[in-house]
């Protein structure tokens, strides 16, 4: 398992579009360096949206938060969003995986990793409106 969680994590790959929705499922929460699968029912509530921009610089989550790019020496693209809470700095971070995955972490100065995650994204379809039209029955 941690082979498989590894070779995700090592990927280069960037398979996301512009303008563009994606649903991002959770899929293992990394502990003490072992990743864990979500249950289902963790999965479902654990899921939001996300939208790059169009030079794919930042991310907008479905929760409101808009990461940056950052420059990194690391395989894939690094997003962050730095925030203060009661005096501590917490920094939130996206970083691309593999095609559809990102690696999703908070990190808390003086606490360390709060949230280690692996999430699959797939992209939402629209759906077309159709116009409904009332029709009263005499």
């Amino acid at each position: 398992m941690k082979i498989i969680v590894f070779l995700l994590l090592c990927l280069n790959l960037f398979a996301f579009e512009a303008k563009k929705t994606y649903q991002c499922i959770p899929k293992y929460t990394i502990a003490n360096g072992n990743p864990q699968e979500y249950p289902q029912e963790e999965q479902e509530k654990k899921t939001f949206y996300l939208i790059f921009n169009k030079d794919l610089t930042r991310i907008k989550t479905s929760d409101g938060i808009i990461y940056n790019q950052s420059t990194t020496n690391v395989k894939g693209k690094l997003y962050r969003y730095k925030k203060m809470v009661n005096g501590r700095a917490i920094t939130y971070k996206l970083r691309t995986a593999s095609t559809n995955g990102l690696y999703r972490s908070a990190h808390v100065t003086g606490y360390g990793n709060l949230i280690n995650e692996y999430v699959m994204c797939l992209k939402v379809k629209k759906t077309k409106k159709t116009k409904s039209k009332n029709t009263i029955n005499e």
